[in-house]
């Protein structure tokens, strides 16, 4: 099949969406499929290193916020490229939000991933949610990672379950396949280091993962934040981060940190730590499962559907999960055993991208030209 994924930002870029969106590209190359990306354009992009052939527009915005850029060349892209079917990654986003008038008129099969809409109670994406329904009946598929989040509970209210597929988000079988590096025991001597994944933009929940640190843990603990800085035109609790950890030598900054060591650091820790106030599947907490590694998170996205492998509390709480965890050895070897074999059931990447090729190849079955009236 030849497969489009739009997403509004992609490699070398780091997030959560770029590293989706790259794992189905990889996935689906291997698989023998032709895959290409369109992007938002990257100063640091070189074609030679892409997994996969990249697009890039210098587009940027939302429907809600403004768009600004090459409007017409993205979407003459859209029209234009031969594909038998297009995915696009989150709402909210250019690559998206610039698609939506176009869902019906394209000769290839289109799949909408909504990732969440964070924006569903904001004031001024008002108006956009309250059009984005009649827009997504012309989609041909529409996934969703959790039926216990918003997104799924606002587009089965507004009668779009006829089109809606359950895919979650998955940890690589490669990256984790071997599990767990060291028990906790035996960690417990010389202190328990604590990991935190996340790159420094609000909402993150930086600050109180902080506080339940330095609340909760002992003098020989450590906690290790790892996470980019955003751009310098971006908000960024960088500074915050860098203070604390001058004041509190038990806390380090990694920054820039190679793929492999952030496996790395899921596998030797001894807890994950997440204080996000905005998600919708946090693949941080599947790649912690797939490590064998217990948690302790805010009650973000649809991090309820996890109860059996870590503990879901209150930011202003999060201290005494945490203190919970690092008291109990048991405790975390018996999370951390359920988190991996929800991994190894439901969340390897190996069966996301079964059910993605899956999909896609039911959708293409069923595919016709359609020509857009004149």
């Amino acid at each position: 099949m030849r497969i489009g994924l739009a997403v509004g930002f992609f490699d070398p870029q780091v997030g959560g969406s770029e590293e989706v969106v790259k794992r189905l590209a990889v996935g689906l190359r291997d698989r023998g499929h032709d895959v290409l990306v369109a992007t938002s354009t990257h100063p640091q992009r070189r074609a030679d290193q892409m997994v996969v052939p990249v697009h890039d527009f210098e587009v940027s915005g939302n429907t809600a916020s403004g768009i600004q850029g090459d409007l017409l060349g993205y979407q003459e892209f859209l029209r234009n490229t031969a594909r038998d079917v297009w995915l696009f990654y989150a709402a909210q986003i250019w690559s998206t939000d610039l698609a939506l008038p176009l869902l019906g008129t394209l000769e290839a099969k289109t799949v909408v991933v909504p990732c969440g809409y964070s924006g569903l109670g904001l004031t001024h994406f008002r108006d956009y949610f309250a059009h984005l329904p009649t827009a997504l009946q012309r989609a041909d598929a529409l996934v969703y990672m959790s039926t216990a989040y918003q997104d799924w509970a606002h587009d089965q209210a507004a009668g779009l379950g006829h089109l809606a597929h359950v895919i979650p988000n998955g940890a690589s079988d490669e990256e984790f396949g071997e599990g767990r590096v060291r028990e906790g025991d035996e960690r417990a001597r010389r202190g328990h280091t604590v990991v935190t994944v996340a790159n420094h933009l609000p909402g993150k929940g930086h600050a109180a993962v902080i506080d339940a640190f330095r609340a909760a843990a002992g003098r020989h603990d450590r906690l290790v934040i790892i996470g980019g800085r955003p751009s310098s035109s971006e908000p960024t609790c960088w500074r915050q981060c860098r203070w604390a950890a001058f004041r509190d030598r038990r806390i380090t900054l990694a920054e820039g940190l190679p793929r492999e060591q952030v496996v790395a650091a899921y596998r030797s820790a001894d807890v994950f730590l997440f204080g996000s106030e905005v998600e919708c599947a946090p693949l941080v907490l599947i790649e912690s499962m797939a490590a064998g590694l217990p948690f302790v998170t805010t009650p973000v996205g649809n991090a309820q559907d996890y109860t059996d492998a870590g503990i879901i509390c209150r930011p202003d709480r999060l201290a005494d999960g945490l203190q919970q965890l690092l008291s109990s050895a048991a405790l975390r070897q018996s999370l951390g055993q359920r988190g991996r074999e929800r991994w190894d059931a439901d969340h390897r990447w190996s069966g996301v991208i079964d059910r993605y090729e899956q999909l896609f190849t039911e959708l293409n079955r069923k595919r016709t030209p359609v020509v857009a009236s004149a």
